[in-house]
């Protein structure tokens, strides 16, 4: 979507703010949001702006909601999030790469999904480049096995410092009832890893899986062969 200023986006909320009349404060944060998030990019200096709104942004939040479907965070950090959830709870594709987000971030996303029913709309998760680590690989996980993010059908988690600790994990849940692309290139899960997903493909947990990327895992002939052959026989196809 379009790179939307983030001088643009502090004046006309900060004027909207200035003017005295509520109801066009409403109007003018909720059409912001409604804008940024048709597909734009949200940086935080668009919600720590947003964010001083308080009361008018926590309305309009609710306002725009509907419209929130597809979005492209780009984030400082994990203190950012509060500002977020709410406004990015309904959508269905979240691409928020390079944001900092960490382990801690994760456990926020987790909480949000499987306590305030966020995210029960979720199809596609872009989570990649954010140093979440095991932990943070952990905390996603236990959310969908705890019955969030149902509707979930693309992870990508690339470059992430995910060890096979991280892809036993995803491998414990039961069923990624949905999940149909798997993308964890980059990280570091090797020849266990590669077992590791190869048990669970064929215990069940990927039913409708048609995509997994393991690339650049440091998997030797031995790790592939176990996913080749899985791969085979649920009929998904393998990047290694």
């Amino acid at each position: 979507g379009p790179r939307i200023s983030d001088f643009l986006v502090t004046t006309i909320i900060r004027r909207s703010m200035d003017s005295g009349d509520e109801d066009k404060d409403d109007d003018v944060l909720a059409t912001v949001l409604i804008c940024l998030a048709s597909g734009a990019h949200l940086t935080h200096q668009h919600f720590a702006v947003l964010a001083t709104a308080n009361r008018a942004f926590r309305k309009a939040v609710s306002r725009a909601k509907p419209f929130v479907t597809n979005v492209t965070l780009r984030l400082n950090q994990t203190q950012d999030l509060p500002y977020v959830i709410d406004a990015i709870a309904t959508c269905k594709v979240i691409d928020a790469r390079y944001s900092g987000l960490g382990a801690g971030g994760m456990r926020v996303l987790a909480k949000a999904a499987t306590s305030q029913e966020a995210f029960e709309h979720l199809t596609s998760l872009n989570i990649s480049t954010n140093v979440i680590g095991d932990d943070g690989v952990r905390a996603i996980a236990n959310a969908v096995q705890a019955g969030a993010l149902r509707n979930l059908s693309k992870l990508t988690m690339r470059e992430n410092q995910i060890s096979a600790d991280g892809g036993r994990a995803i491998a414990q849940v039961a069923r990624w009832e949905r999940l149909t692309e798997l993308d964890v290139a980059e990280n570091n899960l090797g020849d266990e890893g590669a077992r590791v997903f190869a048990k669970a493909a064929k215990a069940g947990a990927f039913p409708k899986l048609r995509y997994m990327n393991l690339s650049s895992n440091n998997v030797t002939s031995s790790g592939v062969k176990a996913l080749a052959d899985e791969s085979k026989r649920g009929a998904f196809a393998l990047d290694y």
